[in-house]
């Protein structure tokens, strides 16, 4: 199965189930190509298992952007980073810090890479919401329709499970059936954006408490990796880049966009 058809798969499967209420899936990340997972999978195998009681998240850069409210960003597989202001323009930050407009259409909310040239890019309507697949050129190259009934919600896809913020101050956890795994709100006050980390880890941005925090991969514990006084105000998104260990967060103004790495102290 390919991975367009992978997303219109769960997508046509998480709509059926009532464990996730009337809400649709808008967003998605699936799984990297092949060499990528091969090569996740090569580093859990070779290292002791990734305790979140050691994880250290150290603040790298922070580049003032000036770009008004973000909804969504996602870095990209060769370390370009997709910034998407909210149903308007999608932009692309390059490693030498310049920010490009692609040529794709306005009123996008989310995003999420397909592969190397591939991206899936949300349109929420009134009632019925759409999945493009666009290139980085944007050409559409399908397009999938999603019945929106309630509120959107944030959504990855990693190793067969989805994982969301839910409703109730949670993260969620289900199978691709959309039988719930384990749900997480302890220390939880407002669950926002949210990434995995290499070992499965899900970092998520919590708006109420102004935190950024992590839960463990089975969703039985968290850490609070940093807050307002690290200098950070209004966090909004973030996303990951497993090659390099790192990735960037950003605030609800899209005033700056900062980059951070991952350690085990």
């Amino acid at each position: 199965m390919n991975q367009n058809d992978e997303i219109e798969k769960i997508v046509r499967q998480l709509e059926s189930r009532n464990s996730l209420g009337e809400i649709t899936v808008v967003k998605t990340e699936t799984k990297l190509n092949r060499v990528s997972i091969m090569r996740r999978e090569a580093q859990v195998q070779s290292r002791e298992k990734s305790s979140i009681s050691n994880m250290i998240m150290n603040i790298e850069t922070k580049m003032d952007i000036n770009i008004g409210y973000i909804s969504d960003m996602i870095c990209l597989m060769d370390g370009r980073v997709i910034i998407v202001q909210n149903e308007f323009n999608v932009n692309l930050l390059t490693s030498d810090g310049n920010l490009y407009i692609l040529p794709i259409t306005n009123e996008a909310f989310t995003a999420t890479q397909i592969n190397q040239d591939t991206i899936a890019i949300t349109y929420p309507k009134d009632d019925v919401g759409e999945i493009r697949i666009i290139d980085l050129e944007g050409n559409t190259l399908k397009s999938i329709l999603v019945r929106n009934k309630a509120s959107l919600i944030y959504l990855i896809y990693c190793n067969d499970r989805v994982i969301y913020s839910g409703h109730n101050s949670t993260v969620r956890c289900v199978d691709e059936s959309g039988n719930q795994i384990w749900q997480y709100g302890q220390d939880l006050s407002g669950p926002w954006r949210l990434c995995t980390d290499t070992y499965g880890n899900i970092i998520v941005i919590d708006q109420q408490s102004k935190q950024v925090i992590v839960i463990s991969k089975d969703g039985q514990n968290s850490k609070v990796l940093i807050n307002e006084e690290d200098g950070l105000e209004k966090l909004q998104c973030i996303c990951f880049n497993y090659n390099e260990f790192s990735g960037f967060v950003c605030d609800f103004d899209g005033t700056y966009i900062a980059k951070f790495n991952l350690s085990s102290g």
